[in-house]
């Protein structure tokens, strides 16, 4: 299910001063949720009549799977409207990820009407369940104003019912409501230590707004190594501004030996993986350090890149 949750990092600095001069400020991204859908099934086929016989007999859970199979095309033609019909079932008899399930439709519009006001008040059922997804989602309802008016008071409290159950996504929401100072009072120690709380999880962005956190000295002493060994975890799992924080600590000297052929590796690196502005802006350092460099230490960096491969997925 492809909900756009808001969360927010921190902001990436420019390629001619190294991680210097940031202004802290918080740009938004998008997060995907793709938990708890339908299990990989060998043989579809058998599996969707399973399913469907069940689903047809009143099971709520096999109503939700299969509409995640009519989502996903998963031994079925995708189908968004079957999709939404199939979670309605699932959520009238009170699953809770059946109500996830149709309030995400209705907020992104697919296989019913866009309705916010309606998402919000299916995600608010399965909240009341317990379902931190729903709470993370909320959250981000009040974050943009969708369905109920703009509250970073509301959004913040929500968030921090799904982060106190683990949720890494809401944990680091959590994290930039305290560095923000948005519906909570600002206090870069607990930014912090949610973003750590998320980051222990995996959460690249968790990783990467810890890196800039150790870079300005925000909530914890400044420390360049601290900040390359948060930015290299996420760099690692792929994450292009990471890669190119990477890359300038690494042409700079700054927490890392300087190196210009493992600099000019995460520059490339983060250039591949950006866009728009950013794509401009990675390939342009890239170029300007690969000037500073010999034929043969571009070679290698070159290989290096080439050669690199991402180390797990992470949590968005």
């Amino acid at each position: 299910m492809k909900a756009i949750w808001k969360t927010a990092r921190l902001a990436t600095c420019g390629a001619a001063v190294l991680l210097a001069g940031c202004a802290g400020s918080l740009v938004p991204i998008l997060a995907i949720g793709q938990e708890n859908k339908a299990p990989a099934q060998k043989s579809p086929e058998s599996f969707e009549g399973h399913v469907r016989k069940d689903a047809e007999q009143g099971d709520a859970n096999a109503q939700r799977i299969l509409g995640v199979m009519y989502e996903e095309g998963n031994g079925v033609p995708q189908d968004d409207v079957e999709a939404a019909r199939w979670y309605r079932k699932a959520a009238d008899q009170g699953n809770a990820r059946g109500q996830l399930d149709l309030g995400m439709c209705y907020e992104e519009g697919r296989g019913v009407p866009q309705d916010f006001a309606e998402s919000l008040r299916w995600y608010r059922k399965a909240a009341d369940q317990g379902d931190a997804d729903a709470q993370t989602l909320i959250g981000n309802m009040y974050d943009l104003g969708r369905g109920v008016p703009l509250d970073h008071v509301e959004s913040a409290r929500w968030y921090r019912k799904a982060a106190d159950q683990g949720k890494a996504t809401a944990q680091f929401n959590l994290g930039v409501c305290y560095a923000k100072g948005e519906g909570i009072p600002q206090d870069y120690a607990e930014a912090v230590r949610w973003y750590r709380r998320a980051a222990d999880q995996g959460n690249v962005n968790g990783e990467y707004n810890l890196g800039m956190m150790h870079v300005q000295g925000h909530g914890v002493p400044q420390d360049y190594v601290e900040a390359v060994r948060w930015f290299r975890k996420a760099a690692d799992r792929g994450d292009a501004d990471a890669q190119f924080n990477l890359g300038i600590s690494y042409a700079n000297g700054r927490g890392v030996p300087q190196d210009y052929a493992e600099a000019h590796m995460w520059l490339n690196l983060a250039a591949s993986h950006a866009s728009g502005d950013d794509l401009k802006r990675y390939a342009d350092a890239r170029e300007s350090l690969a000037k500073k460099m010999t034929p043969e230490q571009v070679a290698e960096a070159q290989r290096l890149a080439r050669e690199w491969k991402p180390r797990g997925d992470g949590q968005r």
